[in-house]
């Protein structure tokens, strides 16, 4: 067991120490001696930060498809290579949280104005140049249709 300084606060002090007590705590069955209410913010973080990067991930994928679809002339290895990127850490993501896949069309419909935005900055475009709404279904974004 590891021993904590009376006075010590490791979940201010030393977040490393403080995980891992708790995994300690946790997994010796010490549950009246957790510390719930930060246990509680950590956990919810941990959603919140797998939601956040879903999010950036199909911006960018989207981004990156509203380019090929208005100037597919355009399109090279680059490109090319950003989308099957995200395309892959977007399926390690769903992988890993499979209840996250519920979500992808309201994260869409979150990421394509988002998009858009970027897509009409990197190609000098006008915003209203691109479709109003996003134009593929999320297996197609997804690249499984």
């Amino acid at each position: 067991m590891i021993e904590l300084r009376p006075s010590a606060d490791p979940y201010e002090d030393d977040f490393a120490l403080w995980a891992e007590t708790q995994a300690t705590l946790l997994h010796d069955r010490k549950f009246e001696q957790l510390d719930i209410p930060n246990l509680l913010e950590e956990i919810a973080g941990m959603t919140a930060h797998l939601r956040n990067e879903l999010d950036s991930r199909i911006v960018v994928l989207i981004h990156h498809l509203l380019k090929c679809h208005v100037q597919p002339e355009r399109m090279g290895k680059s490109w090319k290579a950003t989308i099957r990127e995200q395309r892959r850490k977007v399926a390690r993501l769903l992988k890993r949280s499979p209840s996250l896949r519920r979500t992808l069309p309201d994260v869409v419909a979150y990421a394509y104005p988002h998009a858009v935005i970027e897509a009409a900055d990197d190609t000098g475009f006008a915003a209203d140049r691109f479709p109003a709404e996003c134009p593929w279904t999320v297996e197609e974004i997804l690249g499984e249709a």
